[in-house]
């Protein structure tokens, strides 16, 4: 049964993690800031108990445990003699046996726990918020940071700072694959060495793509033109064949009906009746395939790839998001799943904004209290940039 008191928390670490992508410390945090709205638990440990307090630790095996979705989940650790004494090891998700029904009252959504744990993948250690690194060297923060990947390697892009005489100070993006695999230069042979791209150049296209396709007056009519035809394509195909499948079903059954009605009028012949019964039981092996077919194809419609309806829910915003705080900037990434994906080979940057339903109420929320500027006007740039809406499958 939920705890009707710790329950609720559970609940909104998830949310948190997937909405705003937060660390294992950043939830902590928030979570210590109202321990009367979100009591910590109790350590069975009792060198632990007593320091009322959450840790990244218990947050981190919160959100990677499966069972608060409802569903038993069995073989997900595996224990291993070494060195004589016993030791819990993780298995891989995909030798985990979920259950075929939810067991129990869930505290998150099956689709919400998946999310959280691709969010983990994405961020790999990077940290929340827009203040710069506690480092004494660190002088510049970015804007972009944790948003950049790098197409060839797919390693998440760091930033840096050049300074150039006749350019001055910028900052930029790069990709170095030696700095993550030493020892293993063989890993990437094909990549360079060092893949640099400049921030301030994805910044006006992240912002155009915000302005425009997401916040603009006319994002439904720019998304509806670039929406792939292939879905509505092969959702016709697909209802062809099952008009296709029915039609042959119902000619096989008119013609049994006339092998049927001559059965009965050639009582005197049976020969004739022999011959007219193996032509029956032909169509029949022949209907009921084709009704298996046609039940196949329906039991596997073509999958929806896009939720237009999502892109309804946000708010339209007349204000120029550049204006607006680098923190805020920053809460929005990471709410739309913001993901820039820069190509060396082809020097193209490949923008990807995401929405799903499990958080989309989150997101039009967060977008509802943007300061808005009505004197202000949007970018002009064309930028190439995709928006990827969804729900949960």
């Amino acid at each position: 049964m939920p705890d009707p008191v710790r329950g609720p928390a559970i609940t909104q670490i998830f949310a948190w993690r997937v909405t705003e992508r937060l660390g294992y410390g950043d939830i902590a945090d928030r979570l210590n800031t109202d321990h009367e709205r979100y009591p910590p638990p109790e350590s069975l440990n009792p060198n632990f108990r007593g320091r009322n307090a959450w840790g990244r630790s218990g947050i981190r095996e919160m959100l990677l445990n499966p069972k608060y979705t409802g569903y038993m989940v069995w073989n997900r650790k595996a224990t291993t003699s070494r060195r004589g004494s016993s030791r819990s090891m993780l298995n891989p998700p995909s030798t985990w046996v979920w259950s075929a029904h939810p067991t129990h009252e869930p505290l998150t959504t099956r689709e919400m726990y998946e999310a959280a744990q691709k969010v983990g993948r994405t961020r790999n250690t990077s940290r929340a918020g827009s203040d710069a690194n506690s480092h004494p060297w660190t002088r510049h923060t970015y804007l972009l940071r944790s948003f950049v990947f790098c197409e060839l390697c797919g390693l998440r892009m760091n930033g840096q700072t050049a300074t150039r005489r006749k350019a001055g100070e910028y900052a930029y993006h790069f990709c170095q694959p030696s700095i993550n695999n030493k020892g293993r230069e063989d890993r990437l042979p094909d990549h360079p060495k060092v893949v640099r791209v400049r921030e301030d150049t994805l910044i006006a296209v992240v912002h155009d793509l915000f302005q425009r396709r997401i916040f603009g007056p006319h994002r439904h009519e720019l998304l509806a033109a670039e929406l792939p035809l292939s879905s509505d394509k092969a959702e016709q195909e697909w209802e062809s064949r099952c008009k296709a499948l029915k039609r042959s079903v119902a000619d096989i059954v008119r013609k049994q009906d006339r092998l049927i009605a001559q059965i009965e009028d050639n009582d005197a012949d049976p020969e004739f009746s022999r011959r007219l019964q193996v032509r029956f039981s032909e169509l029949e092996n022949d209907r009921r395939a084709k009704a298996q077919a046609l039940a196949e194809v329906q039991a596997d419609p073509p999958a929806r790839d896009h939720q237009v309806e999502l892109l309804h829910m946000i708010p339209m915003l007349q204000a120029r998001l550049a204006d607006h705080p680098a923190a805020l900037q920053r809460k929005l990434f990471a709410a739309f799943h913001l993901e820039v994906r820069y190509d060396h080979r082809t020097q193209i940057a490949l923008i990807r904004v995401t929405l799903d339903a499990e958080s989309i109420e989150g997101v039009a929320a967060m977008a509802e209290r943007i300061p808005d500027n009505k004197n202000s006007r949007a970018l002009d740039a064309d930028g190439g940039a995709e928006v990827f809406l969804r729900a949960p499958t």
